[in-house]
């Protein structure tokens, strides 16, 4: 399996999930992860999205078991999902928000999310966080 997103070769705009943070303490890495909302063509295809942010929790994974030349067993991600510049379409995505909480409750690379923070929302984001809340795991902080 290639480690690069496929959609991403073709448009780099395709999605919107990039690394822009590593903490390192003795036992554990901690990684963060932002997406850009408007800057995500294909925010309406979670089967993709999914795809992509496996792709790269994988990849960083596969780098940090380089770095340290062995497998590190404690590895925790937050990720920050940025509405500036959103459109209407962007809050009709409930397929989107469904399918991304339920892999979340159920993947083994998303296991160790410990925290989503919503950035620049308006009154618009209630009802996906609603949605979002029906499906992700209790554990999961969602900061807005």
């Amino acid at each position: 399996m290639s480690i690069e997103c496929e959609y991403c070769i073709e448009d780099n705009h395709a999605h919107s999930f990039k690394l822009i943070d590593i903490k390192y303490t003795k036992d554990t890495t901690t990684y963060m992860f932002k997406s850009n909302i408007s800057e995500c063509k294909m925010y309406n295809t979670p089967s993709t999205i999914i795809n992509h942010i496996n792709k790269e929790l994988i990849k960083n994974r596969t780098v940090e078991e380089n770095r340290f030349n062995s497998r590190i067993n404690f590895k925790y991600w937050y990720w920050e999902i940025d509405f500036k510049n959103t459109s209407f379409k962007h809050y009709t995505a409930y397929n989107t928000i469904i399918t991304l909480s339920k892999w979340i409750a159920n993947s083994i690379e998303a296991r160790n999310l410990i925290e989503i923070k919503i950035s620049n929302c308006n009154f618009m984001i209630s009802p996906l966080l609603l949605v979002a809340k029906l499906y992700l795991p209790s554990n999961i902080k969602i900061i807005y």
